[in-house]
């Protein structure tokens, strides 16, 4: 019985079909305030507010309303030119408690384009 259970979830992991949404942060490290905008999403009243906060390393994290479950990926940032903002040196992206966040450390300033997967 459990081994049909594994199968047929292995299946239904295999055969889903998946929703991507958008998230844009834009951040004023000077402030630590980003602002966050979800063009495509599917969530009726998604809080959009963020409350950004700095770790221990300085680093600036907000949240981008995407639930730790889901799986995130960190598109480009914009300028694409801009020499300051290295992936996974001075920007990327971190599972939080609940949801998942965007970080960023001077010198970086950029506006970071991510996408949350939904399994639907």
């Amino acid at each position: 019985m459990f081994v049909i259970f594994v199968f047929s979830f292995f299946i239904c992991l295999v055969n889903g079909s998946y929703r991507y949404e958008n998230r844009t942060i834009d951040c004023d490290l000077s402030k630590d305030q980003c602002v966050l905008t979800a063009p495509d999403t599917k969530i009726k009243n998604l809080d959009l507010k963020v409350q950004c906060f700095r770790d221990e390393k300085k680093r600036l994290n907000c949240p981008i309303r995407c639930p730790k479950e889901n799986e995130v990926h960190v598109l480009f940032k914009i300028p694409s030119s801009n020499k300051k903002c290295v992936k996974f040196y001075t920007y990327g992206k971190l599972q939080g408690e609940t949801e998942w966040l965007v970080w960023m450390i001077e010198p970086c300033q950029t506006i970071i384009s991510t996408h949350c997967r939904y399994l639907e």
